[in-house]
């Protein structure tokens, strides 16, 4: 049984350990961006590093953007749920990115982007999408109509806890 723990546990450890650049090679954008920031917070000179970071943030950015003119294009309301979280991926990423030194930010040609307002449009546009269709489930009056409805609301709650009557919506 301890040989079998002592097993798992070296495997575990082996997997944990990925490399930023084998991160970056796999595609894994995300995970190498945070590899990358742990070690150049503790030693900003590592210029591998920073090239796996600039090159990472970068082609992370350019996916989600990608998606967003992608999904808006489409001009179809039920996408605004998905736009949302590539706008939160870019902001959370960005977040993260600026924790490094200034000295990196400028090799990495960081330049700070606002996302406040395109998320509160998103997420204004999240909410009337999923009222309406929740609104329209409920008419059905169907019992698994409901409760897709039901679901609908609840995010609309989770997004506007005091959007318009979706307490008394919910109760419906």
């Amino acid at each position: 049984m301890n040989k079998i723990l002592y097993v798992i546990a070296i495997t575990l450890t082996i997997f944990s350990c990925a490399s930023s650049t084998s991160l970056l090679q796999d595609g894994n954008y995300d995970r190498a961006i945070d590899v990358s920031v742990k070690k150049l917070i503790k030693k900003p000179s590592k210029t591998k590093e920073i090239e796996i970071l600039d090159r990472a943030f970068h082609l992370a950015n350019d996916y989600n953007n990608d998606a967003i003119k992608t999904l808006k294009s489409s001009s179809r309301n039920d996408q605004w749920d998905k736009i949302l979280n590539h706008l939160y991926n870019l902001r959370n990423r960005q977040n993260l990115v600026k924790r490094v030194p200034s000295k990196v930010l400028q090799k990495i040609r960081f330049r700070e982007i606002d996302y406040n307002e395109a998320i509160s449009v998103a997420r204004h546009n999240v909410a009337e999408y999923f009222y309406a269709h929740g609104t329209k489930l409920l008419q059905q009056k169907e019992k698994k109509s409901a409760r897709q409805a039901y679901n609908e609301f609840h995010k609309v709650k989770q997004l506007y806890p005091d959007y318009k009557d979706i307490d008394q919506r919910i109760r419906d």
